[in-house]
């Protein structure tokens, strides 16, 4: 940070000695980290051995070339007029696993194997289908293709 002399300072040595002095370090601290970017510095504290991170909006993650190209960002079609959409995949890997990504059903697309499941029968099910208890699949009404326009892949 161009100040050799901190590292001798009694006011810095030692983590209790800083918090007493916080109101001191802060600014020094300040003046030297505003001189960069966050990528700028990261790289130099990073390679002078200090663990450090950006923090990044989801523009700046979801657009990050490592972030898309390692799988940590995945793009799902949902299909017809909703487009598609990014959002954050497994984080991690596992051997001979990759996550299978799916879009989410239109509403009431799957609420005949919802009720099945709860134990309803074919006839039930239809009978709350014409009575309107139930609504056969639609596709969206307000569909959020706007949210990546123009993004096409």
């Amino acid at each position: 940070m161009g100040h050799p002399e901190w590292i001798t300072d009694p006011r810095f040595d030692g983590w209790q000695n800083r918090q007493l002095h916080k109101e001191e370090i802060y600014p020094l601290i300040e003046s030297y980290t505003k001189q960069y970017d966050k990528y700028e510095l990261t790289k130099k504290l990073g390679a002078a051995g200090v663990p450090v991170g950006p923090v990044l909006d989801w523009h700046e993650i979801e657009n990050d070339p490592d972030l898309n190209k390692d799988g940590t960002i995945v793009t799902i079609d949902q299909g017809g007029n909703r487009g598609k959409f990014k959002t954050i995949g497994l984080t991690f890997s596992l051997a001979n696993y990759k996550p299978d990504y799916k879009r989410a059903p239109d509403l009431g697309e799957n609420n005949k194997e919802i009720l099945a499941s709860l134990g309803y029968d074919p006839d039930q099910i239809e009978k709350l289908t014409e009575e309107g208890v139930i609504s056969k699949a639609q596709g969206p009404k307000n569909p959020r293709v706007q949210v990546i326009k123009g993004n096409e892949e």
